[in-house]
């Protein structure tokens, strides 16, 4: 149960090093999504991993040159995330 616990923590403090190693031992693909926009249930019908996209730790920084500020700052931090290679 440790062992469990010990991989929900690595998950948690760093979740897309966790993806990519899911990615690569499992051959499958992973899909972020907002969970207002679409079932995840189609995710998985499709043979990918949805995972619910969320604010990463780190502060914004070239997020805020690609959106506009009037979005908010969860969208930026997608962004900010994208263009730093996370995702």
């Amino acid at each position: 149960m440790e062992e469990d616990l010990a991989q929900f923590l690595n998950t948690s403090i760093d979740p897309c090093t966790s993806l990519a190693r899911w990615m690569k031992t499992n051959n499958r693909k992973v899909i972020g999504f907002f969970p207002m926009h679409i079932p995840e249930e189609i995710i998985h019908a499709s043979g990918m991993l949805p995972v619910i996209m969320w604010r990463g730790n780190e502060p914004v920084t070239v997020g805020h040159s690609h959106i506009p500020p009037t979005n908010c700052r969860l969208t930026r931090s997608f962004v900010d995330d994208a263009v730093n290679g996370c995702y």
